[in-house]
């Protein structure tokens, strides 16, 4: 019972519901629903088409049949020429006119009113043709009549349940048909079917608005798909665009700095000159001990700012194309001995332990003197900022399977494994050495890759927090190197 009245609810509210849906489906007001209306139309379109080729097939088969019955075949054939000329002026219209309206709410809404009342003509001149045929006095005949009326009805509720205004006058004009030979057939105590015939109308019915409902909500996640498609469309193109100005406001930058090398590098070191003549006192007294001591911080701090300009800049010219390489065989043992005496005093005031590991023999490779060892001194000053006094550093070079391999070796803090995908981008540093100065551009791991790479090398990082880190530069021996970055 429960089922019942709830299937009778939503009966009731469909009917109340129906006069603002058939005219929303006449009078469609945005652009989206314009289109879904378009969509049903086009179905509608091809409804229409077929029917105007069948109906009048299907008319002329049973007029063969129904003569059979000795029925009076000309109120039939006028029906029929009837019929017929209403699908050929249907063929007209949906050939050259209805191909006419734009795409657009207002031509839409013509071309829906001008179909649906195509449809309820139609419908009109079949169900005279078949009532037509109607003969009281023969059963065969009446129940011939009535699965006609009864098929039809099923039919055209599925070629015509695309679009409400299509479908609701045709059904409400089938339904009266089937309903009124019933009802006729009934009182005259003849095929007392009505019961059957409403249940079945009811079905339909049902059928219909199934179909109706099903179609809007697929070409309504068709219109969200296609919208998410656009959408997603146009965020790749504003993405690239995005990516292209960045890419040129990068290489700007660059450029830019590499072009301000001489700028910034002449007056640092004319600082550091002159900074140290006062430091040394070469032209006599300063008259004051401070004077020494301030002397030596003004070095100090311009040699360091020399360092982070120098590797900005480096960086800049790599990324500009700009850096200039000279290649030539070196022997790696004479870049490691250089390298080690010029960070020994700095490891010894930090309280670390520098030591070797290289063999006898030579270490030739063709590659530019100044990067390998910028190389060298970026990853040994990386070592000594991050290792604790009493700590210890490795310096190793070799020859393995025919690639030149340098790697610096400390047991300091190490690096944390989230952090090792970024290490080695331009800019990134590790952030949690607690109790470790760790100062600078984060550009010195960022310029041992790309100088590797610019020797057709590579450049790896193992490490592990509170053990220590160990990073590997690897070089063909065979392959040439770039000459200019």
């Amino acid at each position: 019972m429960p089922n019942a009245r709830g299937t009778l609810e939503q009966y009731l509210n469909a009917a109340r519901c129906l006069p603002e849906a058939v005219t929303a489906s006449l009078h469609p007001a945005t652009a989206a629903e314009a289109s879904i209306v378009g969509a049903r139309l086009d179905v509608l379109h091809t409804s229409i088409r077929r029917l105007d080729w069948a109906l009048p097939v299907a008319g002329a088969t049973i007029m063969v049949t129904v003569r059979a019955y000795g029925i009076a075949l000309a109120p039939i054939a006028v029906c029929y020429a009837l019929l017929v000329v209403n699908c050929l002026f249907n063929e007209w219209l949906l050939t050259r006119r209805l191909s006419r309206f734009e795409d657009s709410p207002t031509g839409t809404g013509r071309r829906a009113r001008m179909l649906s009342a195509m449809t309820l003509v139609l419908t009109f001149a079949w169900c005279i043709l078949i009532l037509s045929m109607y003969h009281p006095d023969i059963a065969a005949n009446r129940l011939f009549v009535v699965l006609i009326l009864a098929c039809t009805l099923g039919s055209l509720s599925t070629m015509f349940a695309m679009h409400m205004a299509a479908a609701a006058g045709p059904i409400l004009v089938m339904s009266l048909s089937l309903v009124a030979i019933l009802t006729l057939n009934m009182v005259w105590g003849r095929l007392t079917l009505l019961p059957i015939g409403a249940l079945y109308i009811i079905l339909v019915v049902n059928q219909a608005c199934g179909m109706h409902r099903r179609f809007g909500e697929t070409r309504r996640l068709e219109q969200e798909r296609e919208g998410l498609i656009d959408g997603l469309r146009k965020a790749h193109i504003d993405s690239v665009a995005a990516e292209e100005r960045a890419v040129a406001a990068n290489k700007a930058k660059s450029e830019f700095l590499a072009n301000m090398s001489h700028e910034l590098r002449t007056p640092l070191n004319a600082i550091i000159g002159f900074s140290e003549v006062m430091r040394e006192q070469m032209f006599g007294a300063l008259g004051h001990s401070r004077y020494r001591e301030y002397s030596r911080l003004i070095h100090s701090a311009g040699t360091h700012l020399l360092g982070l300009i120098s590797d900005v800049l480096d960086m800049s010219k790599i990324e500009a194309g700009k850096l200039e390489l000279h290649p030539e065989e070196i022997d790696l043992r004479d870049v490691v001995g250089e390298c080690i005496a010029l960070m020994r005093d700095r490891a010894a005031d930090a309280k670390i332990d520098l030591t070797v590991d290289v063999p006898d023999t030579p270490l030739f490779l063709c590659a530019d003197r100044r990067a390998m060892s910028q190389i060298l001194l970026n990853l040994l000053s990386n070592a000594v900022k991050f290792t604790r006094p009493g700590g210890r550093i490795c310096v190793r070079a070799g020859n393995r399977n025919g690639r030149m391999v340098l790697s610096v070796e400390d047991n300091g803090v190490g690096i944390p494994q989230a952090d090792l995908p970024r290490l080695g981008n331009p800019f990134v540093q590790a952030h949690n050495q607690a109790g470790i100065a760790h100062t600078g551009t984060g550009l010195g791991l960022a310029l041992v890759r790309a100088l590797a790479e610019k020797h057709r090398g590579s450049m790896r990082i193992d490490s592990k927090e509170q053990v220590g880190t160990t990073v590997t530069v690897e070089f063909p021996t065979s392959e040439p190197m770039t000459a200019a970055a």
